[in-house]
């Protein structure tokens, strides 16, 4: 998964809106460039489009479907009366959103407990289904509305967003903490690349391939969860 500081949602929000920070959320292994972003503050949005805009969330929540190590994740988002998405990601991304929900909350100051959303009128099959490229975080100052953005995998060079969903911070204030608990069931991370460590060892990038890292014992201390 890839952090690309090219592009991010505050560029694309109307300019009555100004945003904490922008958090843009792609494929790669690295996943610091995006706090770096985030952390210098709001800039000037300017005027952009979207393909499909939801508006507010009526309810949203993240799934995680298999075995470590052969997972599959999706954020399901409803909205109005019949619009329903399923947002398909990797598990980096899921890591990634959940840091910058946490650093947008606290940022913000939000330390409200959430309330769970009520998803059971999601759909089998949701009108809006594609797996996404890139994620881009803002926030609107005026109304305190998380703004996401979401790139179908193959369109993140664009600069028109294929969906965006408004949160409110009690929205994002669950996702971290669902998001934290689906991260915490996955396999350990390089502390080196960031990558998932196979069950028996791990052929780490950073190191050239030089580094063969075992599975941590689990009597060593806590695990740096993956996917």
């Amino acid at each position: 998964m890839l952090v690309s500081g090219r592009s991010s949602v505050v560029e694309h929000l109307p300019s009555k809106q100004r945003a904490v920070g922008s958090i843009p959320i792609a494929r790669s292994s690295n996943l610091g460039k995006c706090f770096e972003q985030f952390n210098a503050g709001a800039r000037a949005p300017q005027t952009g489009t979207v393909t499909v805009d939801l508006g507010i969330a009526r309810a949203i929540d993240a799934q995680t479907f298999g075995e470590p190590g052969q997972r599959t994740f999706r954020l399901r988002v409803l909205s109005g009366l019949t619009n329903a998405a399923s947002l398909w990601m990797e598990k980096q991304q899921f890591q990634q959103l959940n840091l910058a929900f946490a650093q947008l909350l606290a940022q913000m100051d939000y330390r409200e407990p959430p309330v769970a959303p009520d998803l059971s009128e999601f759909p089998v099959t949701a009108e809006h289904d594609f797996r996404v490229g890139k994620i881009a975080l803002g926030f609107d100052s005026s109304d305190r509305m998380v703004v996401l953005d979401s790139y179908e995998l193959g369109n993140e060079e664009e600069t028109e967003a294929d969906l965006r969903v408004r949160l409110t911070p009690d929205q994002c204030a669950f996702l971290v903490g669902q998001l934290s608990d689906i991260v915490a069931k996955g396999r350990p991370l390089c502390q080196l690349c960031g990558a998932s460590i196979d069950a028996d060892q791990h052929v780490c990038i950073r190191a050239n391939g030089h580094m063969r890292q075992p599975i941590p014992d689990e009597q060593t201390g806590p695990e740096e969860n993956a996917d």
